[in-house]
């Protein structure tokens, strides 16, 4: 949870309009291989929305256009480009999402994709947000009791509380 929503009080758990901050990391583990045009993607699901202005890819900001530098937000989607890489350090995307009306008790899972034009099967990382706060579940009880007299029974007339 990068950032709580006013009201809420909840710091362990996301709730409705809190930002939460997403990151994904992919890494060459093949010594002395060129992974070609490396790119990580992510469509971000219903009921999150990208807060505008948040992508970085390798720690650096990035303007969400498409074509300027390594990074976009292009319909509904975060893009970095790593270009080809040789290396088998870390890279990683990160990005800022806000929790969206309607969707506290609902679970929510993105997935991501991390692949290269010469990786035949990409990467597709998940991870799935609990959104609070959950529905409740009552457990309730109904008792009787005479006032009358100490009868098990109940007699028309009878007081009962």
């Amino acid at each position: 949870i990068q950032e709580k929503a006013e009201g809420n009080t909840d710091t362990d758990h996301p709730e409705v309009g809190d930002t939460l901050l997403y990151t994904i990391q992919t890494r060459n583990i093949s010594e002395d291989s060129l992974v070609k045009n490396l790119t990580i993607s992510d469509a971000i699901p219903e009921g999150l929305e990208y807060v505008p202005g948040t992508l970085k890819v390798d720690g650096k900001a990035v303007t969400d256009a498409q074509g300027d530098d390594q990074g976009d937000y292009t319909d509904g989607k975060v893009n970095g480009q790593f270009g080809d890489i040789t290396d088998m350090e870390w890279h990683h995307v990160t990005f800022e999402v806000k929790v969206q009306p309607g969707q506290a008790g609902k679970d929510i899972v993105n997935t991501a994709t991390a692949g290269g034009d010469n990786v035949d099967k990409p990467n597709k990382p998940n991870h799935e947000v609990k959104v609070y706060p959950r529905d409740p579940v009552l457990e309730s009880e109904k008792t009787a009791k005479n006032l009358d007299s100490d009868k098990d029974t109940f007699e028309v007339g009878d007081t009962v509380l």
